[in-house]
């Protein structure tokens, strides 16, 4: 570990400002407020994201610094997502600078580049409602002092499946409170129209169609035919195959991608985190 380097549980425990009118202080990872109204459930609530996150000198100081996502919630439709930035100041870990990003937005992904943030982003076209974005955009932000300063912004088009390309998707949740059981490594790689990798014991393959910018549709599921000696992995398996051919949409979530499907009445997602970029 470098010497200046802030922790997971320094982070999950900091102060927070420019959130609110006053800085919150985070618990395990979580703030939540006192109830807006009396007895009622809406209250004030900040949660650091666990990924995407992000080291490097951003003020050119020869310090290390870190970016992380926090979503804030108040009990509505709002989900706002910040840009936080902490580094050690006088020997401690302090947040020196907050951004908010957007309401809704969805996060593609978070990088280091020249000293500057770049993040890449889904947010609102013209006339889109906030549900619902589909305008990806590249945004640029320097730390200035204690500020984050956006100094460039681009517009990338509307999204697509060819956004899935490139990158190899490793499987962390069959929906999105049940974990990948573990020791299960399910991948899915994009590309030409069609999704393939290893579903934990056999490799998989099927084709990919979708008419809209959020639209992906999967038809059935071929594999290869190898048995796995351990139940659960065949379990896991062949529910995996079975929920990728309910898939309707994607959606970006904070630098993960969520294959969403339905299942009878319930809408959920299957969620993959990126674990390499493919050659």
């Amino acid at each position: 570990m470098q010497p200046h380097r802030v922790t997971d549980d320094t982070l999950r425990n900091l102060t927070y400002r420019d959130i609110y009118d006053h800085p919150v202080t985070l618990k395990d990872g979580l703030f939540e407020g006192e109830p807006f109204v009396r007895g009622g459930a809406a209250r004030p609530r900040v949660e650091l994201a666990a990924e995407p996150r992000v080291t490097g000198d951003l003020n050119g100081d020869g310090v290390e610094d870190t970016a992380v996502l926090l979503t804030e919630t108040a009990g509505g439709t709002g989900v706002h997502t910040y840009l936080a930035v902490v580094s050690r100041r006088g020997g401690r870990a302090e947040n020196v600078a907050t951004q908010r990003i957007g309401d809704r937005v969805q996060i593609r992904s978070l990088t280091v580049h020249a000293g500057a943030l770049m993040l890449e982003l889904i947010t609102t076209g013209p006339g889109e409602p906030a549900c619902c974005p589909t305008l990806k955009v590249r945004k640029t932000y320097q730390l200035r002092g204690t500020s984050l300063v956006e100094v460039a912004s681009e517009a990338l088009g509307p999204v697509g499946m060819k956004d899935l390309e490139g990158t190899t998707w490793t499987l962390t949740h069959l929906a999105r409170q049940e974990s990948v059981p573990e020791g299960i490594r399910i991948t899915a790689l994009f590309k030409d129209g069609r999704i393939s990798g290893s579903a934990g014991c056999n490799g998989y393959f099927t084709r990919i169609t979708g008419d809209g910018p959020r639209d992906l549709r999967v038809g059935p599921a071929g594999a290869t035919r190898m048995a796995c000696p351990e139940h659960i992995v065949m379990e896991t398996e062949s529910r995996f195959l079975r929920l990728l051919e309910k898939v309707t949409e994607f959606r970006f979530v904070l630098g993960r991608l969520a294959l969403i499907y339905q299942e009878g009445d319930i809408s959920d997602a299957l969620v993959f985190t990126p674990s390499r970029i493919s050659e």
